[in-house]
């Protein structure tokens, strides 16, 4: 963990690293094209997040950076990896707007279910990303789930 860090920087650090892995452990990650950041505790506008370069499975509470709102580095961490400022500009929006955390990624199920739209039932076009799920992955609409729970055992009448 970086030696600049307080003390409770150093328990978000290690709470941000680990929801890192456990993004990779549940395949819900896609390389190293996804961030999740968190504001630091503090008067500064800080966030923490991965280095570009490295994959879910190898983020570290000592490798994650320190940046301010504008991406630029203010402390590296453990590693010489850049931040990949062009990601971080939808979080950062996310932050100047109050937000703490800013979980983004772009998982294989998330994309299909994102790219599916009306068209796709109307006209029979399948997106690729949706075909990489084809029988694995199962959609419910929000009325659907409206009608299975109301006649669940979990629903009181």
């Amino acid at each position: 963990v970086s030696t600049q860090s307080t003390g409770e920087e150093r328990v978000l650090r290690c709470k941000l690293a680990a929801l890192y892995r456990l993004t990779a452990h549940f395949e819900w990650d896609h390389l190293i094209y996804s961030h999740i950041t968190a504001r630091v505790p503090g008067k500064e506008e800080h966030f923490l997040v991965n280095p570009y370069g490295l994959q879910y499975c190898e983020v570290t509470a000592s490798s994650l950076i320190k940046i301010d709102l504008q991406g630029n580095i203010v402390d590296a961490g453990s590693t010489v990896l850049p931040v990949n400022k062009a990601g971080f500009k939808l979080n950062s929006a996310l932050h100047s707007a109050g937000k703490n955390v800013v979980y983004h990624t772009h998982s294989h199920a998330g994309t299909a279910v994102s790219e599916r739209d009306e068209k796709d039932s109307e006209t029979g076009e399948i997106s690729e990303k949706i075909l990489e799920l084809f029988g694995r992955v199962l959609m419910f609409t929000l009325q659907l789930l409206r009608t299975l729970y109301s006649r669940s055992q979990y629903h009181s009448t």
